[in-house]
């Protein structure tokens, strides 16, 4: 028999060729686990509706889901809080290259991994903003590296 492990209503793990429960819970820990263990055949990933198994169901692709990607990649840039103290750090820097007319070569350096950071996440919102656009609709591999910069 097989046995598949349930956890939230999705089969998450597969035991094949278990003679029951009880042979597989001195195999494995058990003890205290409250996911559902059920004698039926499941592949990993598949929902269990209490009765049967199935494929999940994928959300269309929709601007909000783009969006959310588009902030974890962003993400992997510079976290939200430090693009806040790097734009304030910009400001800083600009305003001493108004008013001295220079920067230091530390300066001239920092600017420049600033810029660099900020026109990556400014190519990721453009590429958000062409998938969320695209006329033919959003394409169902959106997360694909293929769609971003």
């Amino acid at each position: 028999m097989a046995v598949t492990r349930i956890i939230d209503g999705v089969a998450v793990e597969v035991w094949h060729d278990v003679a029951s429960i009880a042979e597989l819970a001195a195999r494995e820990p058990l003890e205290g686990l409250t996911e559902e263990y059920v004698a039926l055949m499941g592949q990993p990933g598949q929902v269990f509706d209490g009765q049967s198994f199935s494929d999940p169901v994928t959300a269309a692709p929709s601007p909000d889901l783009v969006d959310i990607e588009a902030n974890r990649r962003v993400g992997l840039i510079m976290a939200q809080e430090q693009q806040l103290a790097a734009v304030a750090r910009a400001n800083q820097l600009l305003r001493k290259r108004i008013e001295d007319g220079s920067w230091t070569a530390a300066e001239e350096t920092e600017a420049d991994a600033l810029d660099a950071a900020a026109s990556a996440i400014g190519a990721i919102r453009v590429a958000a903003e062409a998938l969320k656009t695209n006329p033919v609709g959003i394409p169902a591999d959106f997360t694909d590296d293929s769609h971003w910069p």
